[in-house]
């Protein structure tokens, strides 16, 4: 019964307001475009309370996309009060992405090169320093919030044999290879849920939402983001079969949530399949 009012919650702040769900990341590069003209308070107040909404049910959703979002809409609140012209407004926005994805992964250099690769893909002098401001800033207010622990804490016990290093390039490859099938995999189940015409658009959220209730009762690692699943693996007691049966669940479980259309990233869910 929570899952499913869970699911109706989500469901109606994606009527209210369409453009919170998925990640945010092509929102927010339509924005830059001037595809798209998002309302910056509607986008931040249903983005949390929806991102929060999936995350509490357990759905496989990650927190960078959402992070950029909501940097982004906070970004654009402010050259709405600080800044009159059309660069100092983008240049906010890059800044404020930056400084969204360094919270989110206590990673300020991570949030530099991702604001200024994925979002302005460009380099800019003026942009890379605002850019950096804002990364070092969110690094230290969550740091400070949050501690001064990682977000992934692994202990290196020894170093890889140099005889080993090939197996890291033919892994590399392995791993573009399972993102393109990925990314294919997602759209496809996108279309999928196109199919569903007997369900309206706005309650097929709802499956994910009861798949994950199925998934608590068997299943329950692979709830969530997968933040936990990730430092489960490090643990290396796991057998081979269990460690492929895991994969399978997580990449079809993740599949299903962010194809729904559901407020949230796949980052972390990718990662933590794969």
């Amino acid at each position: 019964m929570v899952l499913i009012l869970l699911g109706l919650l989500v469901s109606w702040l994606l009527k209210k307001e369409p453009l919170i769900g998925g990640s945010g990341i092509p929102q927010v590069e339509g924005e830059m475009l001037s595809f798209l003209d998002q309302k910056w308070y509607t986008i931040l107040l249903y983005k949390i309370i929806g991102g929060c909404a999936s995350a509490f049910a357990g759905l496989s959703l990650g927190r960078e996309g959402p992070s950029i979002q909501l940097g982004a809409m906070a970004g654009k609140r402010d050259t709405r009060i600080f800044s009159s012209n059309t660069y100092g407004r983008e240049t906010a926005s890059h800044m404020w992405c930056g400084g969204g994805i360094s919270a989110a992964f206590n990673a300020p250099l991570a949030g530099v090169m991702f604001a200024l690769e994925e979002i302005h893909r460009n380099f800019s002098p003026s942009v890379l320093i605002c850019v950096m401001c804002s990364s070092i800033t969110g690094d230290f207010l969550s740091r400070n919030v949050f501690g001064l622990g990682p977000v992934f804490h692994f202990a290196i016990e020894k170093t890889l044999p140099l005889h080993m290093y090939g197996w890291i390039l033919i892994l590399g490859i392995l791993m573009g290879i399972l993102g393109v099938v990925y990314n294919a995999a997602t759209l496809k189940v996108q279309d999928i849920y196109e199919k569903f015409s007997f369900v309206k658009p706005c309650y097929r959220i709802l499956f994910p939402f009861l798949l994950s209730g199925i998934l608590l009762y068997f299943v329950p690692v692979v709830l969530g983001g997968g933040h936990f699943m990730i430092e489960l693996l490090s643990e290396r007691t796991l057998s081979l079969s269990i460690l492929f049966g895991l994969l399978m669940i997580k990449f079809i479980f993740s599949l299903c949530c962010f194809g729904s259309g559901a407020p949230g990233g796949n980052f972390l869910s990718f990662a933590s399949s794969w």
